[in-house]
Parts: C-alpha cells; structure tokens; sequence
C-alpha cells in the first residue's frame, strides 16, 4: 500500500509540474488590429502630365458608410493616368497601392486589409460635371525680367530678381521688359 501511495503522489507532482510548465509558457494572444478605412484621397497638382497637373488639386468625399471615394470635375478634363496619394489606417494595406496610376474613366475599386486579415473594398469614382467649371491657374511666376539688353536672374524660391547694369544708367526711369505665368498678373504692370 506504501508503495501504490508513493507512487501516485509521484505521478501527481509530475502531472501537476507538467501543468505548471506547459501553461506558465504560454505566450499571450496578441490582437491584430481591424482598422481599414480611407482617411484621405487626393490628387495633387504635379502627379500626371494632364490638364490637372498644371492647374488643380482634387480632394475626394468619402463616405465610410457606402465604402466611397467621390470627386466632381469639369467635363472637360481627361482622366487616364491619374495617380492619387491615399492615406489608411495604421497596420492597414491597399491594393492598388497609393501612388499607382489609375484609369479614372471608369470606377476603380480599392481593396483595403487590415492588419487581422479582413478586408473591405472601396470604389472610387471620379465624375465628370454636365455644368460648367471655370478653373483658374494657380501658376504665379516672373519666368523673363530684361531691362534693354540686360537679362536678370529670377529665384523663385527666394522670390528675388536680379540684374547688373552699367552705374552710368539712370536706375530711376527703366522700363523692364517682364513675363509672367500665364493668366497671372503683375503690379506695378
């Protein structure tokens, strides 16, 4: 009877270190995140070599309800190749990718994943307006200042205009010849 004794408690602390050994290693259930959502769509001037690269920005409307992205723009616009800069959730994925030029002459659907594997497609749609759109140039520029014979330097990014000219001219009356960005206007003319 000793022995049978013995012997259980022998297989008791076994099992019981087994338990201990086997649960007090396991690792915690990490939660992936679920988050898939568009939170910003645009296409900005300077990303294609359209109409829209020299004169517009389009911000889309999104509507998380529906799983829309929606911008309205003249009829006048074409737009093929168009590559719009798209923000997601964190941990999230989009497919095609941010950056990639699309076809927008036809509705493109986006399929986000989140980090937990699920997905949730969005269609974006660029529609073409029936009334008319005056789209004005942004473009503000000096791109020529001469004075006579004499050119100057233009830094647009200082926005600063240069020119070198003999100290025997009278700087008080000169009539500089100026171009500028088309559409846009110069004061003093």
């Amino acid at each position: 009877m000793e022995n049978k004794l013995k012997h259980i408690l022998f297989i008791s602390v076994i099992m019981v270190s087994l338990f201990v050994f086997v649960y007090c290693r396991h690792e915690p259930e990490i939660i992936k995140s679920n988050a898939k959502a568009i939170t910003s769509f645009i296409i900005n001037a300077g990303t294609t070599n359209s109409f829209i690269d020299k004169y517009l920005t389009l911000t889309f409307t999104i509507d998380e309800v529906n799983k829309t992205v929606k911008a309205t723009v003249s009829s006048a616009i074409d737009m093929p190749n168009l590559a719009p800069t798209i923000i997601i959730s964190d941990k999230a994925t989009i497919n095609p990718a941010s950056g990639a030029a699309q076809n927008f002459t036809i509705p493109i659907t986006y399929t986000l994943t989140a980090e937990d594997g699920t997905n949730a497609p969005y269609t974006a749609t660029i529609i073409k307006s029936t009334s008319t759109v005056t789209i004005r140039s942004t473009a503000k520029a000096i791109t020529s200042f001469s004075v006579g014979t004499v050119n100057a330097t233009i830094d647009e990014v200082n926005k600063t205009v240069k020119a070198t000219v003999s100290s025997a001219i009278d700087i008080t009356n000169l009539a500089p010849t100026i171009i500028i960005s088309d559409k846009a206007t110069i004061n003093p003319a």
